[in-house]
């Protein structure tokens, strides 16, 4: 959807999503070759400033939603999210909230998402996402599969989900700013954020919630060795809250990571081999660990 769209509806179909490593902020600060910042003291778009920008998005569970209300000033409210299969924000709205009427005066829209971390807050990544926020009709093909998506990363939300002043609201990015830390600031395309066209999404989205639901109730143990070995991640009571072309999006309490498919853009087909690969991988350094260990 261009950025002339309105907030009325959406009829574009989602997409897959980019392939992004997990990276740091210390890594996209990184001396790079030819890496210069421009005048304007933005530094070159790279993989490493497109990883961490994704990952941000996929991982987010609430941001800050900067409308213009009807008198002209921005407003800025909190807003849980989740992302659609290409990457593109997905906020659940009430039609009584000023955010949303002014979002149906004019779609123009801004996202800001983060890592909230120790220190100096402002060490910290966080994206800036431009877009145009577009209600996506509960008849539309989309509506089922983002109700899907939202609901596994906010369960809570399912009270509310249906009720009738409330809409799915997806935002079409037109651009973004990443601060990746200190003098680490990148402006962005809308084609470093959201993937291209994937002819197999609409099997993609009928196979995952069921491959999600039997990964919870029957391979949890694997779930958590996938983000203790393959994320870094710490122990924890981890879920699977999501899965794309590219990755997969695990969640405990209070706090998410991602695991990315290599080679990325996988078929519905392919899916469940796929992270079956990613357990026995995350199995092989868990055995190298208590190797280690031992030694």
């Amino acid at each position: 959807m261009s950025a002339e769209s309105s907030a009325e509806s959406i009829g574009a179909g989602s997409l897959g999503a980019d392939p992004t490593p997990d990276v740091g902020a210390r890594e996209v600060g990184a001396p790079r070759a030819g890496g210069r910042p421009r005048a304007d003291g933005l530094q070159p778009v790279d993989q490493r400033a497109r990883a961490l920008a994704t990952r941000l998005l996929r991982t987010a569970d609430t941001g800050s939603l900067a409308t213009l209300a009807g008198d002209g000033y921005p407003f800025a409210s909190l807003v849980t999210t989740a992302t659609d299969y290409d990457g593109a924000p997905v906020l659940l709205l009430s039609s009584l909230s000023l955010h949303t009427r002014a979002l149906q005066l004019d779609p123009r829209c801004s996202l800001l998402v983060g890592q909230p971390g120790p220190g100096d807050p402002l060490a910290h990544p966080r994206l800036s996402v431009i877009a145009n926020g577009a209600r996506v009709d509960r008849g539309h093909r989309d509506h089922r599969w983002l109700r899907e998506r939202f609901l596994a990363r906010h369960p809570m939300a399912a009270r509310y989900a249906d009720f009738a002043d409330f809409d799915f609201y997806r935002l079409e990015i037109v651009g973004a700013r990443l601060n990746g830390g200190f003098a680490n600031a990148f402006a962005m395309q809308p084609q470093d954020l959201i993937a291209p066209p994937s002819d197999d999404l609409p099997l993609f989205a009928e196979a995952v919630p069921p491959l999600i639901e039997w990964l919870n109730s029957t391979r949890l143990e694997d779930m958590r060795l996938i983000a203790r070995q393959l994320c870094a991640q710490i122990e924890g009571a981890w879920r699977v809250v999501g899965i794309d072309p590219s990755g997969i999006d695990l969640k405990t309490e209070d706090r998410g990571t991602r695991c990315e498919f290599d080679p990325p853009h996988v078929r519905a087909a392919e899916v469940s081999a796929r992270i079956e690969a990613l357990v026995v991988q995350a199995r092989e350094r868990g055995d190298c660990a208590t190797e280690r260990l031992s030694d």
